[in-house]
């Protein structure tokens, strides 16, 4: 079996990689709507692929990259440093009002809300401020993954998911674990 290198020569298959970025998650009420209308989904249509974990569930705000080993703390003190300047404005209502199949992702598709898109454009510039490098910045579309691998259903449009932002969470995602590295919760009534 041949052997994955990488750019300096170092065998990466045997290191752990982790995924870092920021999301917004749906708090224990609406994760029970959303895991009922997956599983009123796969009573339509049947098995629906490998399932996201209830406990998974998010949409992805800004990927901060791949890291191998462990994810440098001076790169979590620079998340947080933009994350302090980035949360000073109000929390807002996130809707989720669409399911829809992107190749073998099943996935519910949000509103690109004013709030919303205001916001992320603030965090963005927020972190490279920081000197991050956050990816895949010229196109965002709100989504929260349900499953992959999974067949091509019918997309439409579906009775609106919704509740309110009031917190971003930066995630490392490792072999099927999310670890919670930090929390910041967007101010109250400002």
């Amino acid at each position: 079996m041949e052997q994955q290198l990488s750019f300096f020569g170092q065998d990466d298959s045997s290191r752990r990689k982790y995924n870092l970025f920021l999301a917004l998650l749906p708090d224990g009420q609406i994760t029970r709507v959303i895991s009922d209308f997956r599983e009123s989904l796969e009573r339509q249509h049947g098995p629906l692929g490998r399932l996201v974990p209830a406990e998974h569930y998010h949409i992805t705000l800004v990927d901060l990259g791949e890291y191998y080993d462990e994810i440098p703390k001076s790169e979590i003190r620079r998340v947080s440093a933009g994350c302090e300047m980035a949360v000073r404005i109000p929390g807002f209502p996130i809707s989720l009002d669409q399911v829809r199949t992107w190749g073998s992702t099943l996935v519910l598709l949000g509103l690109k809300s004013p709030p919303l898109m205001e916001f992320r454009s603030s965090l963005l510039e927020c972190l490279m401020r920081q000197g991050l490098r956050c990816k895949g910045n010229s196109t965002f579309t709100p989504h929260l993954t349900l499953s992959r691998g999974s067949t091509k259903i019918p997309q439409g449009p579906i009775e609106p998911i919704t509740w309110d932002a009031s917190e971003v969470v930066l995630i490392g995602s490792s072999e099927g674990t999310h670890t919670h590295l930090g929390r910041w919760s967007l101010s109250r009534g400002a």
